[in-house]
């Protein structure tokens, strides 16, 4: 809506530099206290946070093969970076969909450390239990905001925060997301290219490729899409194994 619109402001992207120098009470530091939030570094941060990141979740094994591993975001112009989807809870396929699942936006889904992106990021409000340790009052600009279209029960993050459901296709090729929202699956030996036709980076046996468009009118009415590429698995024995898509990662920090 027109009320939303800020404009030619950086407030979205990965290095939005808004609220950087914005008062103590609304600082990106007192908004992971408020809301809880870890920060990590991918630098920095040594093989056992992702290998705890890969393992949580109520039953990971139940997770769609083709699904497991840490994914990266990549082309994604929001502020979201790294995702899992072992972690979702899996009910029983039926016969229109193979596979069925409702993620916690909240865990296993990084973002970066902006306003936009900590706004982003809560899973729940915590107006009625805020962590020990924070001053209620210095949370109440944080709690009060929430982003213009965020998947909020109510205004101002006043509730749990709606799960992602995914729903397979019946030849498992898509994922529904919701509301013009889909994972599309590729398999080994199709090829991505840019619109001019080059190829780019993608390894279609394992990464997969976010698109919207509206179902009513087809794939021509696609108008938004990014890669979604693995960079990173647990081995049979639970060790953190590393695709050629981790490098790329490293090097687009």
């Amino acid at each position: 809506p027109d009320s939303c619109n800020l404009g030619t402001v950086n407030w979205f992207s990965h290095r939005s530099p808004l609220c950087a120098l914005c008062p103590a009470a609304v600082c990106l530091g007192y908004m992971k206290c408020c809301f809880g939030f870890t920060e990590l570094s991918l630098l920095e941060s040594g093989d056992e946070v992702f290998i705890e990141m890969l393992q949580r979740g109520v039953a990971p094994e139940q997770c769609p093969e083709r699904l497991k591993g840490l994914y990266w975001m990549q082309d994604n112009l929001a502020n979201e970076v790294l995702v899992t989807f072992q972690d979702a809870y899996w009910q029983p396929a039926t016969a229109t969909a193979p596979f069925l699942g409702t993620k916690d936006l909240g865990l296993n889904f990084t973002r970066d450390p902006t306003c936009f992106g900590v706004w982003n990021g809560p899973p729940f409000s915590p107006i009625t239990c805020p962590p020990v340790g924070c001053c209620p009052c210095l949370c109440l600009p944080c709690w009060a905001v929430a982003p213009c279209g965020s998947a909020r029960s109510l205004p101002g993050c006043c509730l749990r925060r709606t799960p992602m459901t995914m729903v397979s296709s019946p030849d498992q090729r898509w994922i529904d997301i919701g509301t013009g929202n889909y994972i599309f699956i590729p398999t080994a030996g199709e090829t991505l290219v840019a619109p001019g036709g080059e190829p780019v980076a993608f390894d279609a046996a394992q990464d997969l490729l976010r698109v919207s468009f509206y179902p009513e009118q087809g794939l021509s009415s696609i108008n938004y899409q990014y890669r979604v590429r693995r960079v990173a698995h647990l081995s049979e024995s639970g060790a953190l194994v590393k695709t050629e898509a981790w490098d790329d990662l490293v090097a687009n920090l």
